[in-house]
């Protein structure tokens, strides 16, 4: 039987449990991850705070959006810490437009301060609206052509 980390919020959405081994993983932060032998091999140099606070949550807090492709364009973090903790998938929301994963990914980040309270586990695009956008247009861009 396969074990899903669930996510507590789906914003009224069909939420779709997809196994790791079916993610195609995408560079985050300094991390870039694979999954072999459901182990992350990463390069990053030392963990992000935020990995540890994500650690100590049971619960996920949001879906991982994934393109129709499950191609992660956001949640990489996330995958690397679902595998860590056990799990053979997570639960997804399919963006098949950039509206759809625009508007979702908002919600995440306006989120993410009832989740993480000191700015070195924020994403600087959580705290500073300036830079969404760009963000959003970036993360869309690298898998969707």
């Amino acid at each position: 039987m396969m074990k899903i980390w669930k996510a507590k919020n789906n914003y009224g959405l069909e939420v779709k449990e997809v196994e790791f081994k079916d993610i195609k993983f995408a560079l985050y932060y300094r991390y870039y991850s694979s999954l072999e032998n459901k182990k992350v091999l990463t390069t990053a140099p030392e963990r992000y705070p935020r990995y540890d606070k994500l650690m100590e949550q049971d619960k996920l807090m949001h879906p991982v959006l994934l393109t129709k492709k499950y191609e992660g364009i956001n949640g990489g973090l996330r995958l690397n810490v679902g595998i860590e903790k056990g799990y053979d998938g997570i639960d997804c929301v399919i963006c098949e437009t950039k509206d759809r994963f625009a508007e979702l990914q908002l919600i995440q980040w306006k989120d993410a301060s009832n989740h993480f309270l000191t700015k070195e586990c924020m994403e600087p695009q959580e705290y500073d609206n300036s830079i969404r956008d760009w963000n959003i247009n970036d993360a869309w861009a690298r898998w969707v052509h």
